[in-house]
């Protein structure tokens, strides 16, 4: 592990600075070619109103490539896909949507 990383949100693991580092590791991980991590950029973004926040985005630079939410989990949630499609439609919700490029 790299020094960097920020363990100060208790046990939660830091996913942002682990996609930084390697960002083919998405792609690895959902069985896609890592080279693909080069035509996005990851970013993490919180949705104000709820606060919501969502590990991280992987935001196609491209038009027509998808866009990738990443949520890791290492406990059991009995709740984790009402919350986390909850988070995702907040974003689409969210006026600042735009600016981070969902449309």
């Amino acid at each position: 592990m790299h020094s960097h990383l920020d363990w100060s949100h208790g046990n939660r693991f830091p996913v942002l600075p682990l996609f930084q580092i390697y960002p083919g590791l998405l792609f690895e991980l959902l069985d896609l070619p890592p080279h693909l991590a080069q035509n996005y950029r990851f970013s993490s973004v919180e949705v104000k109103q709820l606060a919501f926040r969502i590990d991280g985005i992987f935001l196609p630079q491209q038009d027509g490539d998808p866009l990738f939410f990443v949520e890791v989990q290492f406990q059991r949630d009995e709740r984790l896909y009402a919350r986390l499609f909850a988070e995702i439609f907040s974003i689409c919700l969210d006026t600042s949507s735009q600016a981070i490029g969902l449309r």
